[in-house]
């Protein structure tokens, strides 16, 4: 007999980042509300739109510091679901079956009992778009930043993937008499996902307004924030009064890993997941967002197929139904250079280049915020 025999089940949700919010948001939608209870655990009591941080931490225009930490006032529909705020110190299995559920327990000693677990926990992003944990030092954070990048004159960003891409044009846009500099390590930015064509567009479009690039270089080391300058291993050196490090993000999953074994991350810290997005080993517990091993690129508009495939996969679960694999979907980058444009990839037919009109209307503009508070039950 199931330890939840004629009484809700809990499904909580570690996270409430990109993919978080969203399956929150399916789930609460589609649940049975005399069935499911939905809990969502998060650090913060807010949702930060990740887009938009590429512009927040250059500059306080357009007031992103508020608009674009979302907060989760509105987000179960129905008011189906509760949100904890607080830190997931380690998952516990113990004492339950493995298709009973367990517990999650949290850094103030809290323990919440589970049927059903969902982990998007997210990412550890390098340099200024690694957020701090608490409301108080994100504000601080961010205020850190932008004085950081008013009062520097020598910028390297050391990364060239999308955020560094996305941010040197913000710094270039808004204030175009800074020097700035890309160091990446491959021939061309970002990575080979995406066609050669639109590489070199992107390039030539940052060349244009005035970033420069010093591609196929790695650094030694990071320096310090400060500087005074960043060398390559090739000996090239860049004078370099601030420093940003934009290179990847780190899945953070230690705590699944010391919880759950070897046989459910990989070496990589990536959640090793079926192609339901089940937990390889744990039938009760899903992985959703840039946490877990699948080969696809790491962004948030994956998340809506992820939250859709768990969403549906939990009440098929419960009602005893065959399962629905995730299906990833082409590879597309709206890749932004400032406020005003950008280009845009869209992975069919070899891969189409779509320019500044599209990326604006698309992104640029406003950086997914409206949009964004939109898909949290708010208003734009």
């Amino acid at each position: 007999m199931s330890k939840w025999e004629n009484q809700k089940k809990p499904v909580v949700v570690i996270g409430g980042g990109g993919a978080g919010a969203t399956f929150v948001r399916t789930f609460s939608q589609a649940m049975d509300a005399s069935k499911y209870e939905l809990i969502m655990i998060n650090p913060l009591p807010y949702r930060i739109c990740l887009p938009s941080t590429v512009r927040m931490v250059v500059t306080p225009t357009d007031n992103l510091a508020k608009t674009a930490l979302i907060p989760y006032d509105k987000i179960f529909v129905n008011r189906n679901g509760t949100y904890k705020q607080g830190k997931v110190q380690s998952i516990s299995v113990e004492g339950y079956e493995s298709d009973n559920g367990g517990e999650v327990v949290l850094e103030s000693g809290e323990r919440v009992p589970y049927h059903i677990l969902v982990l998007a926990s997210g990412s550890f992003w390098p340099g200024p778009t690694n957020f701090p944990g608490t409301e108080e030092a994100v504000q601080k954070h961010i205020a850190e930043h932008q004085q950081d990048v008013k009062n520097a004159k020598n910028i390297v960003l050391i990364g060239g993937g999308a955020v560094g891409v996305e941010i040197a044009a913000e710094i270039k846009t808004e204030f175009p008499d800074k020097k700035v500099t890309i160091v990446h390590g491959m021939a061309n930015l970002t990575n080979e996902t995406y066609t050669l064509k639109f590489r070199q567009a992107l390039e030539k479009r940052l060349q244009k307004i005035g970033v420069e690039l010093l591609l196929d270089e790695m650094v030694t080391a990071f320096p310090p924030r400060t500087g005074p300058e960043v060398t390559t291993r090739s000996g090239k050196s860049v004078p370099a009064d601030l420093v940003l490090v934009t290179t990847g993000p780190k899945p953070n999953t230690l705590f699944i890993k010391e919880s759950l074994g070897d046989s459910a991350v990989s070496e990589a810290g990536f959640v090793k997941v079926h192609p339901t997005l089940q937990v390889a080993s744990h039938p009760n517990i899903f992985a959703i967002g840039d946490i877990i091993e699948w080969n696809e690129q790491k962004q948030v508009l994956k998340a809506y197929g992820h939250a859709s495939t768990v969403s549906q996969n939990i009440l098929k679960l419960g009602a005893g139904q065959p399962l629905k694999n995730y299906q990833s979907m082409n590879e597309s980058l709206c890749c932004t250079t400032g406020r005003h444009g950008g280009l845009t990839f869209i992975g069919y037919f070899g891969g189409i280049t779509l320019g500044d009109w599209f990326t604006r209307m698309m992104k640029s503009k406003d950086l997914l915020v409206p949009e964004s508070r939109k898909a949290m039950g708010l208003s734009s």
